[in-house]
């Protein structure tokens, strides 16, 4: 019975599309649980999400500051990258609140609707680009000096700064691009 029943789960994965091919599967899921609530539920959650994206990009500057205070410019440089679209995606989410509570006062549902879409999709990318941003120390950029060596090279050695031969035929005259010859 587990065979016959492993074979279809197998089936139904690969012949079902996905629900939301561009999207997480936990996005997917987080969105499909937000249009199941009520409009304070969704103001509530809108401002949760603002509170925690300003804690996280308050947190990433301070980590930003004291990585620059050390002098590692590729931790700088990896942690800044990702606090410039941390705070673009806080942006986002003010301004798509900002909206949501306009839609819900005037009665726009649908509208309402979308806006805590953007705002779900902006909570869950900004979740990904903290921990990014808290990988940036664990390791993976290079400390110290880098010390590059090169095998071989691709780059000619002959002298290739004489100009081309007038003589050389392309096969073919451009056509006329002005009455002015």
């Amino acid at each position: 019975m587990v065979r016959p029943l492993a074979i279809v789960l197998c089936l139904c994965t690969i012949l079902l599309p996905p629900v939301a091919s561009g999207q997480q599967p936990m996005v997917t899921g987080q969105i499909e649980q937000n249009a199941q609530l009520r409009p304070e539920e969704m103001l509530h959650f809108t401002d949760g999400t603002l509170a925690m994206m300003q804690a996280g990009v308050t947190e990433v500057a301070q980590t930003l500051e004291a990585a620059e205070g050390a002098g590692n410019m590729a931790i700088v440089q990896c942690i800044s990258s990702r606090l410039i679209t941390m705070r673009s995606l806080f942006a986002v989410t003010e301004t798509s609140g900002e909206s949501l509570r306009h839609a819900l006062s005037t009665g726009a549902t649908d509208l309402a609707q979308h806006e805590l879409r953007k705002v779900t999709i902006a909570h869950a990318k900004f979740l990904q680009l903290k921990a990014e941003a808290a990988g940036c120390q664990g390791g993976n950029p290079v400390d110290g000096p880098v010390t590059v060596v090169v095998t071989s090279s691709a780059v000619h050695t002959r002298d290739e700064t004489n100009p081309l031969d007038p003589d050389y035929d392309t096969g073919a005259d451009p056509h006329d691009t002005s009455q002015f010859q």
